[in-house]
């Protein structure tokens, strides 16, 4: 006569016990602090003085450094998303979250990728907007504005790339937050690489695009190098 033997209970996979959210939530406070203080400074610096125009005085600040504030008010969207995922379990293993959670979760997730993503096309956009202010057209050469102008292009459409590239991920496009949905979904990593490699790319072109105007001032090496230092350092 058979006998019913006990069912053990699943062996979860080491370190599932793990809670990694702690750590997350002090490195996310802290680049958050740091930023929100960076664009803090930067619009004190900014309402230092007076600006004349004409013989009147002007706004001391312009498009780049409201583009900066809209920049950061993505950040702290992105913060809060993350924190509203951390209260679910987010930063657990997936053993160790609640089954009612998960759903929540890939919710917020798939939010968080689009507020990552338009943070990163507004912080292009400010410092593309303010070379534009530092260095006026009239002043540059052709060749310098062709390239400046197509930087901008290339943010615009990488922003677009990447938000068509999430929507048409997953069909149907429920079940890029449900994957237990029937369907089909592409490869995340590819997506991933596919986002990353053309943004590093523009950053390279913001970050180089000063240079050459820097190295035609007529001042000493070690001021040009502090120069390019302070640009690079000002380009969160």
């Amino acid at each position: 006569m058979a006998t019913d033997q006990p069912t053990s209970p699943p062996t979860l996979p080491p370190g599932s016990e793990q809670d990694r959210s702690p750590a997350y939530r002090a490195f996310l406070i802290f680049l958050t602090l740091l930023v929100t203080v960076i664009v803090i400074l930067r619009f004190w610096s900014r309402s230092l003085g007076t600006r004349q125009m004409s013989g009147r005085a002007v706004g001391r600040f312009w498009w780049d450094d409201w583009l900066a504030l809209v920049s950061l008010g993505s950040i702290w969207a992105y913060f809060g998303l993350v924190f509203a995922a951390f209260s679910l379990g987010f930063g657990r293993h997936i053993w160790m979250v609640p089954p009612q959670n998960l759903g929540p979760i890939f919710k917020l997730l798939y939010a968080i990728y689009f507020i990552y993503d338009l943070g990163l096309f507004l912080t292009k956009l400010s410092a593309l907007l303010f070379i534009t202010r530092i260095f006026p057209s009239h002043a540059n050469s052709k060749i310098w504005n062709y390239t400046l102008w197509a930087t901008y292009a290339m943010n615009g459409a990488w922003l677009v790339g990447i938000y068509l590239g999430t929507v048409l991920m997953c069909k149907p496009l429920a079940k890029a937050w449900n994957p237990l949905l029937p369907g089909k979904c592409g490869t995340t990593s590819s997506l991933w690489i596919g986002s990353a490699v053309p943004s590093v790319f523009i950053d390279l072109v913001i970050l180089l695009l000063p240079v050459p105007k820097i190295l035609t001032l007529r001042i000493s090496r070690t001021r040009k190098v502090g120069i390019m230092v302070v640009f690079l350092l000002g380009y969160r």
